[in-house]
């Protein structure tokens, strides 16, 4: 897989994108911060957007000049279409293993890294995990 860098400008949000991703773009900007730009933002041709709206808004909101972009230009239209719901409805699929969740939070907690990272607030870590796996 070829990765470039494009600037930001060069991007074109997708304007049918089914997803609603703004409550994601905040916990991605603390990502990015966190971890570096890890996932490209994967584009047709054109430079329009088949994944990654919410990596992109993320990078918006960090004044970002670059982003790692990967052009999918072996996709016909229909399979454009398709990744693009594909590619958030398969994560949605996925569920935890509560019991290694734990050792793996309690690991980095141990460690002192802040959790809140993670992606899981305040709530959710005191209690929806801690006390799915406790037991």
């Amino acid at each position: 897989m070829q990765v470039e860098m494009w600037s930001l400008d060069r991007i074109k949000l997708y304007e049918n994108n089914p997803r609603i991703n703004d409550d994601a773009v905040a916990p991605v900007v603390q990502s990015i911060n966190e971890f570096g730009f890890r996932q490209p933002i994967v584009v047709d041709p054109d430079g329009v957007i088949i994944v990654g709206h919410t990596r992109w808004k993320a990078a918006k909101q960090l004044n970002l000049d670059e982003v790692p972009v990967h052009v999918a230009r072996d996709l016909e239209p229909e399979a454009v279409r398709a990744y693009r719901i594909a590619d958030n409805r398969t994560g949605e699929k996925a569920q935890w293993d509560f019991d290694l969740l734990r050792i793996e939070i309690g690991a980095l907690q141990q460690s002192g890294f802040d959790c809140e990272l993670l992606g899981f607030d305040s709530d959710e870590l005191a209690t929806k995990i801690v006390k799915n796996v406790g037991t």
